[in-house]
């Protein structure tokens, strides 16, 4: 009997939260989230296009490498610029030869605005040129590839 003598009783106001407290809470919340979610989204599609670019520009590294080990030059052109694969099984982005043309698929969404031809030397060597780059969300960046030892740099691109 003695258990039921230790009880402690609850009076009416050492309870927890109330609803109303609850809902203030939660409606402060939703109206934080909304805030926060239009610069998340633009913060995503910025990494995402730097992502899609920084693959662009390694599949130029990687075209301009295979220019010199198979011993034969490569134009970037633009007519070199595709767009991004239809197909699931296609890679989205990288670069494939056609004769003397390097063909290089872009990031959906993506196209060349202005291209300066470069060329890739069998010697491994390069004669500069440069590709102005949008994306559909606007980002416009210039792809330069500098000559003769073939540094390939990413700018933005002021003129646009």
């Amino acid at each position: 009997m003695w258990c039921s003598e230790r009880r402690r009783k609850v009076s009416p106001g050492m309870g927890g939260f109330t609803l109303v407290e609850m809902l203030v809470v939660m409606a402060l919340l939703g109206m934080l989230t909304s805030m926060a979610l239009p610069s998340m989204r633009r913060w995503h599609d910025a990494v995402q296009a730097r992502a899609q670019v920084a693959t662009l520009v390694q599949s130029v590294r990687a075209a301009m490498f295979a220019a010199g080990v198979q011993r034969r030059a490569m134009r970037l052109a633009v007519e070199s610029f595709e767009p991004a694969a239809a197909a699931e099984n296609e890679p989205q982005v990288g670069f494939r030869v056609d004769g003397e043309m390097l063909k290089l698929r872009l990031p959906p969404g993506w196209q060349a605005l202005r291209v300066e031809p470069a060329v890739f030397l069998a010697s491994g060597l390069c004669e500069p040129g440069a590709v102005a780059l949008g994306s559909a969300a606007g980002a416009a960046l210039v792809l330069r590839v500098s000559g003769p030892l073939c540094s390939v740099a990413l700018e933005a691109d002021v003129r646009s």
